[in-house]
């Protein structure tokens, strides 16, 4: 109901550290995403209780992020176990092991920038997508926790990408579908 996503989509703003003057942009990056992919609403939420602080103090783009969400949940990856897997990949990419470090610096894929800032999660991926990896490089990059999730992310980036361009094209997309549904039978 109403109250419910009025919270849920607050408490995802809070975690994300998104201003409350940004909640219809936050609303149609979120309704962007869940219908573009096999994801809902709440199961972004649940993923967001997990991850979302990270992930914004990681510097990914809300639209990034979500969009990231949204290719997990078209593998089977959904609510608290999405969280956590983007949870596990932000964490293996700021603060790897050395055993992590060497594998990364192995297969040549930069993590940050020239400022040492993490790159878009989405580049990262486009690179490890490239780099012709095997399913052991994932584990040794991202552990067993995040392994599955991150090689659906590298094998999904042209979708991942498509989605995160929607995202930032997404106004009034909410409002738009909230109508299309008052004009249904249920909604009327």
């Amino acid at each position: 109901d109403l109250g419910e996503t009025a919270d849920v989509v607050t408490n995802i703003m809070t975690g994300y550290g998104i201003s409350p003057d940004r909640i219809r942009k936050a609303a149609d990056i979120m309704t962007m995403t869940f219908t573009k992919s096999n994801t809902t609403l709440m199961e972004i939420a649940e993923a967001y209780k997990y991850s979302a602080s990270l992930l914004s103090a990681g510097g990914i783009d809300f639209e990034e992020a979500t969009a990231g969400l949204g290719i997990l949940g078209d593998a089977g990856i959904k609510g608290s176990q999405a969280g956590t897997t983007m949870r596990t990949i932000m964490a293996n990419i700021i603060n790897p092991t050395k055993k992590q470090l060497a594998n990364w610096e192995r297969i040549g894929v930069a993590r940050t920038d020239a400022n040492g800032r993490v790159r878009p999660l989405m580049e990262i991926f486009k690179d490890l997508s490239e780099a012709g990896l095997y399913v052991d490089d994932f584990y040794k990059l991202f552990h067993k926790t995040a392994a599955q999730g991150a090689v659906s992310l590298a094998n999904n980036v042209d979708k991942w990408n498509e989605i995160i361009r929607e995202n930032f094209l997404s106004g009034g997309v909410a409002k738009k579908l909230a109508e299309e549904k008052k004009n249904t039978i249920a909604g009327l």
